[in-house]
């Protein structure tokens, strides 16, 4: 039966495969999403430049209304015989600079749906940038975190290796401390020292 360390060694071996594979599998759903905003960001632009291609050909419509209506407003006013002067001319002016705001108002309104849209896309491409960021940061810290574990699983390794006992060569570190009794016997007793003896 394996002894502990070499259990945890392979518990923290298991675990770097574990963090690395996680890492990589959210670096692969962030930019599954990343990918599907970016999709819904060029939808919403085409969505913008359609707004502003309706809104020019109403714009134009409205033009040639009001154009036709105002030459029909004249030409009531001329077979009359008041003319288009004094106050006949004054509601012509004042017909003529409604149907100018009514255009304004339309541009207007073309203006603002198409900025929506262009937001929307704006938006969307900011959040794929950043799910693109969370996935490569997911991805490194994955890396990070299966190589602690590996360097964790060796160190496990060789304290297993290592656990049966090691003993130096007598008289391997005799001229260290000219012969001390502070290195007699370094492990002080404890059980994980209990076989490692310098000197003789």
């Amino acid at each position: 039966m394996a002894d502990p360390l070499t259990w945890m060694a392979i518990a923290s071996a298991v675990g770097a495969v574990g963090s690395y594979s996680a890492g990589r599998t959210q670096e692969k759903v962030a930019g599954a999403q990343a990918k599907s905003m970016e999709n819904a960001a060029i939808v919403e632009r085409q969505n913008a430049e359609t707004a502003r291609q309706m809104g020019d050909r109403e714009n134009e419509a409205l033009g040639r209304h009001q154009r036709q209506v105002a030459g029909a407003q004249r030409a009531a006013a001329a077979q009359s015989g008041a003319g288009l002067g004094g106050s006949v001319g004054d509601v012509l002016e004042q017909e003529s600079v409604k149907m100018q705001l009514d255009r304004l108002n339309l541009s207007y309104k073309t203006d603002l749906e198409s900025r929506a849209f262009e937001q929307k896309a704006s938006d969307l491409e900011t959040q794929a940038k950043y799910t693109r960021y969370q996935g490569r940061a997911a991805r490194r810290a994955g890396n990070l975190s299966a190589g602690v574990s590996l360097l964790m699983a060796g160190a496990y390794g060789y304290g297993a290796a290592g656990a049966g006992g090691a003993r130096m060569p007598p008289g391997s570190m005799s001229g260290l401390g000219g012969g001390s009794p502070a290195y007699a016997n370094l492990g002080g007793g404890s059980p994980a020292y209990a076989n490692l003896r310098i000197g003789p």
